[in-house]
């Protein structure tokens, strides 16, 4: 017992609080893919068994969607579940695959960088002009649009926490309890 507690208080904390936002956005979207598919579920019973479509299930489902792709992909990055061919990867020496991974990382720091100032730029843009959807819920786009910088900040986090781990050691932080 002893030599665990020892590990978990030896982990930086904000590398913890990191992954705890990984594991808290995999949740939000996991939860709005069911509500999505909850919303969907209900437009399809409304449109083919009612007769009376809804004119809002398209417009939340899109957002939704949305969601679940940008605020899902710092959970993606976090447990390493995303798409990859490895097969050069595989057949590098532990150096240069530690070197590698130090570089693509700081590849998805700059590209998460970008993204978060471009989704600013697009969120300000929006609010300034007014921007709403052109269905008839006119949601103001600023709205919906502030997941793209959101999710670009939780991808950055995980990615600054993938290159500080390797700069550790390797060491991968505990699964942290939500």
């Amino acid at each position: 017992m002893g030599d665990r507690k020892g590990k978990k208080f030896g982990v930086p904390l904000l590398m913890r609080c990191i992954d705890v936002s990984g594991e808290l956005a995999g949740n939000i979207g996991g939860f709005c893919l069911l509500i999505m598919s909850l919303i969907i579920c209900y437009g399809v019973l409304m449109r083919y068994v009612f007769g009376s479509p809804s004119i809002w299930v398209t417009e939340f489902s899109v957002y939704l969607c949305i969601a679940v792709g940008f605020i899902g992909a710092s959970y993606t990055l976090k447990n390493n579940e995303h798409f990859a061919i490895t097969i050069v990867v595989e057949r590098l020496s532990p150096r240069k695959h530690k070197i590698l991974k130090i570089v693509t990382d700081i590849m998805g720091i700059v590209y998460s960088l970008v993204f978060v100032w471009k989704g600013i730029d697009m969120v300000i843009f929006s609010y300034t002009f007014g921007d709403t959807s052109e269905g008839l819920l006119a949601i103001p786009l600023w709205i919906p649009e502030l997941l793209v910088p959101i999710g670009g900040v939780l991808l950055l986090l995980q990615f600054l926490n993938r290159v500080a781990q390797e700069f550790i050691g390797g060491q991968h932080l505990p699964k942290p309890e939500l």
